[in-house]
């Protein structure tokens, strides 16, 4: 094994399509994450048209509200991307809180 939970069916939180964008929809047929925008330019095909999709719940930063949230601090009660955690938990009082990943 190479470290893998085996859960499968994990979904990505940036859109798969442009990889910068929140995923926002999951098409089930073609098993891939997607911003609104990529899914629709992907979906306007009239082949792909009939897709089934799901929306994504996805959990912002809590500080920047536009990267969608990597770490939860326990001790903050907050979700943070990573860049923002880092930055926000320098300091020697934040060093030591507890997290875990979203």
């Amino acid at each position: 094994g190479d470290g893998d939970s085996g859960g499968g069916g994990e979904r990505a939180t940036v859109c798969e399509s442009d990889e910068v964008n929140p995923a926002q929809r999951y098409c089930i047929d073609c098993a891939r994450s997607f911003c609104q925008e990529c899914y629709d330019d992907e979906h306007a095909d009239e082949r792909k048209a009939d897709h089934r999709s799901e929306t994504i719940d996805v959990v912002l930063c809590a500080n920047d509200e536009e990267l969608p949230a990597q770490v939860y601090c326990i001790d903050c009660d907050k979700h943070y991307c990573d860049i923002c955690f880092s930055v926000l938990h320098k300091t020697a009082r934040k060093q030591n809180h507890q997290t875990r990943r979203v």
